[in-house]
This record gives structure tokens, sequence and C-alpha cells, in this order.
């Protein structure tokens, strides 16, 4: 089988992206993602104020709204850079998987690898002072800072690796596309 060009890729890109559903797939799934890490790292500030008879529903609606600024206030420009290049690669391969489901039914190896790559940007959210969001629930606050804190990077290199893994789940997904239609 031939390499695919850099010209067919984009175009492949372009064909799969520009559908409305495939569009509207991606933005989601990246906006899930970033929503979800936010989350994440106010999940006991949302939950004491959620949950508290204290707050009125505006007010709880104000805080929880409030707190999608700390997305720019708790993580590193290199952080909140790796997450949203995370996110837009995991809505892109997302979207592209679905296009792939929609033409083909022989995924197993693309799908597999864009899960790691996702997966594997959870394990490194956070920073190594409170810790990764996913490593703080497995190995506990203290482990986990340790672990992270022991890197050379501090837990970067969980969200460098699942850049790449995206971008490799990406091209198999692509190539997947650009071949012809046979039993794997």
């Amino acid at each position: 089988m031939e390499k695919p060009s850099r010209k067919s890729l984009r175009k492949i890109l372009r064909e799969a992206l520009l559908q409305p559903v495939s569009l509207s797939i991606a933005v989601a799934v990246m906006t899930l993602i970033l929503l979800t890490v936010i989350v994440l790292m106010n999940h006991s500030l949302l939950g004491f104020v959620l949950s508290s008879d204290l707050f009125s529903f505006k007010a709880k609606l104000r805080i929880t709204v409030s707190t999608l600024g700390s997305f720019r206030t708790n993580l590193s420009l290199a952080e909140q850079l790796i997450m949203l290049i995370t996110s837009l690669l995991a809505g892109i391969n997302t979207a592209l998987l679905v296009f792939l489901l929609r033409k083909r039914a022989s995924i197993q190896k693309a799908a597999g690898v864009g899960m790691l790559g996702v997966i594997g940007s959870f394990l490194g959210i956070g920073c190594a002072s409170c810790g990764s969001v996913l490593l703080v629930s497995l190995l506990g606050i203290t482990s986990a800072s340790g672990f992270l804190a022991a890197l050379p990077f501090g837990g970067t290199e969980f969200g460098l690796v699942s850049i790449l893994l995206l971008l490799v789940s990406m091209s198999l997904i692509i190539k997947k596309l650009k071949s012809p239609i046979v039993c794997d």
C-alpha cells in the first residue's frame, strides 16, 4: 500500500471534518473534555457549593460558572496549551473515527491508540504541587504529588505522550480512510 501524501491527508481531513455531523462531534468532544478537566480541578469546591444549603440557586450557578476561569489560573501556560491541543486532537480523532465507522466496520487498532491518548491526557492534568487529577485518585495525593515531582517535567510528559498518541491514532484513521475498502 502506498503512503498517502500530505495533500491527500489534508483532503481527507477536510472531507471528514467539514460535514456538519463531524464538526459537531469534534466541537462537542473538545468542549466535554475541557469541561471535565475544569470540573475535576474544582470537584471539592463544586461538591461543597452544590450540596450546601448556604447558597441560593443563583449563587450556586454563578460560582459554578466562575470555576471556568480556573483553567487559566490553576494551570501553567504549557499545561493550558497541552490541554487545549489534547482536547482539540481528541475531538478531531473522535470525529474521524465516527466518519470512518460510517464508511467501514474494522477500526480496532486506530480506536485503541486514540483511547490511550485521551486517557493519557487525564493522567497529566494538574501540577506537581496539587497532583494530577487521575493519578491522585489512583495513587492518593501524597504518592501522586511525589511521583509527578520526580518526573523531569513534573507530569507534563503525560500530556505530550497523549498528543503523540492522538496524532498516531489520527494518522491510522486517515490511512484507513485513504485505503480501499477491504477486509483486514
